[in-house]
This record gives structure tokens, sequence and C-alpha cells, in this order.
């Protein structure tokens, strides 16, 4: 029997998350018709502690597993891959894409499925400009200031003439919490667009303040895609104003692979989300590799193929082993029936510019080495 072995963090923002993951990945399983495997789970807190990552994955290892599947940042992955080499071990890496690979790290047993978060925040300006955007007033909370949307924001500014012309974080005590300074500016700025970058419990915030206030009524507002994470955009209250979004999915995706997986997600009691998403395409991709014995005829394998998931095709980067997915406009607008939010889908973006973005972003990524900071857990997974 072949054994796999998942990393799973936790998370206060996002409880559900190991579980979705889970309950993804086993659906894709059974679907695709993987037999004779067991589970074999190991909790990794909050996915920031790089050495005890190493030993919960090296003792699932020992203990049997040839197969491993992880919510983990790229610098885990990278800290990982002597690991899974020495073992002959094959590796799944999800994540939020909210950091970013390394650009000198040329993964060779670990295939990477991210949910583009900061790919999506570099193409953004690309769809403002076409709206006549020129302006941004970024505002983001003081969690999401430890990532990489605003790296992706401001390189994709560039690139489309765009200019940031003022910055805005929250502060991180909920009794602190205030959006004036971006109240202020915008009322004497009617010219300038919003980028927002927000999630779970301090999107809520966000909105319930912009709601209360007529100054961004008619003012153009960007956000990034855990924005519009649909779990918790049900429980938002309205901002009084659409909100434009770029996202890896979302339920309502017409596609046939996406009614399977939304069906045996609610088979299990589950609304389908990004986390079991992640899940469902790791599932797909394991149940390929399980067809082969040998690592190397599993990793050539999954370098050669194609997967229809819930979101669109799956192919690997050749170089970094990234599936490199579609992405779609997306508009958070208000739920008539109960005063809410909800996500309403549109066009997927052109494949050319989420590649061409994808090669800029590797290219920009390269000036961060040995020379920046970040939080350290994997993105979503706070208490």
């Amino acid at each position: 029997m072949r054994q796999i072995g998942i990393l799973l963090p936790r998370s206060g923002v996002y409880p559900t998350m190991t579980f979705d993951i889970v309950d993804g990945f086993k659906g894709a399983l059974n679907t695709w018709g993987a037999e004779n495997y067991e589970l074999k789970t190991a909790g990794i807190a909050h996915g920031g502690n790089n050495k005890e990552i190493y030993t919960a994955c090296e003792q699932l290892i020992l203990n049997g597993a040839s197969i491993i599947v992880g919510y983990i940042n790229p610098s885990t992955v990278a800290a990982l891959e002597p690991l899974m080499k020495a073992s002959n071990t094959l590796m799944i890496s999800l994540d939020a894409g909210y950091h970013l690979q390394s650009p000198t790290h040329q993964p060779q047993n670990t295939f990477t499925v991210s949910l583009q978060g900061t790919l999506a925040a570099r193409i953004t300006p690309y769809i403002a400009a076409k709206h006549g955007v020129g302006k941004f007033a970024f505002t983001c909370s003081f969690y999401d200031a430890g990532y990489r949307i605003p790296f992706g924001l401001f390189n994709g500014s560039t690139d489309n003439n765009c200019e940031i012309v003022f910055n805005h974080t929250t502060k991180l005590k909920k009794n602190e919490f205030t959006i004036e300074p971006l109240t202020t500016y915008i009322a004497h700025n009617k010219d300038t667009a919003i980028f927002s970058a927000t999630c779970g419990d301090m999107t809520k915030e966000l909105f319930e303040a912009a709601a209360n206030s007529t100054a961004f009524n008619d003012v153009p507002w960007f956000a990034s895609s855990f924005t519009a994470e649909e779990s918790w955009l049900s429980q938002m209250p309205f901002p009084n104003t659409n909100i434009s979004v770029i996202v890896p999915w979302g339920r309502n995706l017409d596609n046939p692979e996406n009614e399977v997986f939304s069906s045996k997600m609610k088979e299990k009691n589950r609304a389908p989300n990004v986390f079991s998403l992640l899940g469902w395409e790791a599932g797909q991709i394991i149940a390929e590799a399980l067809k082969h014995t040998e690592l190397s005829a599993q990793i050539a394998a999954l370098k050669e193929s194609t997967f229809s998931t819930p979101r669109g095709s799956l192919r690997f980067h050749p170089d970094t082993l990234e599936a490199i997915m579609p992405m779609y406009e997306g508009t958070i607008v208000r739920n008539e029936n109960s005063g809410t939010c909800r996500l309403a889908l549109s066009d997927a973006i052109p494949d050319d510019i989420v590649r061409m973005n994808y090669e800029k972003l590797r290219t920009e990524s390269a000036l961060l080495e040995d020379g920046n900071t970040s939080w350290f857990n994997s993105y979503g997974c706070l208490d």
C-alpha cells in the first residue's frame, strides 16, 4: 500500500482549512480512480518554522510515506528539497502565492500548485489601465503588508503607466482600526482609484468602515484575490461600491470539472473553497503519479501531463515545476438576497498576459534575494 503524507497548518481565520484540503484531496483521489493508498497527516502549526516542518516531513517519510503534500511556503520547499532527493520522495507544494519562489532554486522532486495571489496583484494595473485608471491609493492590513502583494502591485503599476500616490496600512490591534487617512485622501482626490489588500476579518473591518462612509461610493476600487475569498465574502457587509478583483477560481465557474468538484464537496457537507480546490488539484496530480512505481517515472509523467481542473487547464512550467493556471476577472457585488457580498465572475485573463507577468515577476523577484523581510507563516495561517 502506498503511503501519502500531508503537512497541514492551522488557522484561526480559516478554521476549516485543514479539513478542506484533506476532503478535497480525498475527493479527487477517489474520483480519479486512485486505489491502495493510505493517508498520514502531520501538523505544522502556522507553517512558519522550516526546522519543525523538516522534522515533521522527515518523520512521515521514515514512517513510510513516498509522496508528501503540504500547504507550505516557497522557502520551505527549498529547505525540504534536499530531503526529498535524499529519500526519493515526490512532493506537491500548495500555497496562496503571496510569497515568491526563489529564482535561483531549481526544484527536481517538488511540484507547486499556487493560488497566484501576488501574480494577480501584478496583473491588476493592466486591467485598471484598460478602464482609464492611472493612479492608485494603496491600503492594506498590517497582516497583508508582510507579504508580496505590494511588490506585485507596484511592479505592475510601473509596467502599465500607473502611479501609487498614497499608501496606508491599518494597525494590528482591532480597537485601533481606522481607515480615516484613506477616507480623507479619497475625499480630496476623486481621480484616484483604490487597491486594497486584506483577508478574512480584516476585510470585514474594511468593508464595515466603507459602508458607513459616502467617500467611496463612486471611486474605482480594486482588491487582492483573497479579499474575494467566498467563505468570508458571504459574511461581509457590502461597502456600497462594487470592487474589481482577479481571482484563481470561483464557486460559479462554469465548467464540468468544477461541477464535479463542487458536488463532491457538498457530499461532505462542505462548501467548496480555495483550500479544498488546492487539495482537489493535488489529488488529481497524485492520482496520476500513483500510476507509476518509480519516482523518475512519476516526475516524468507530471512534467508531461495536462490536467483539467475546476479552474481550468493545469500544466507545469518546465523550469520551475510550478503550475501557471488560468485567472479570472471578477467583481464583488451586493448579494440582493442578504445585503452582504458575493463574487460575480466574468472573463478569463488572456493566457499570454498571465504568462508574461509570471516571467516578469520571476525576474523582479531576483532583486529581493537576500535583501527583504517577510512574515514566515503560510498566508492565512494565523490565530
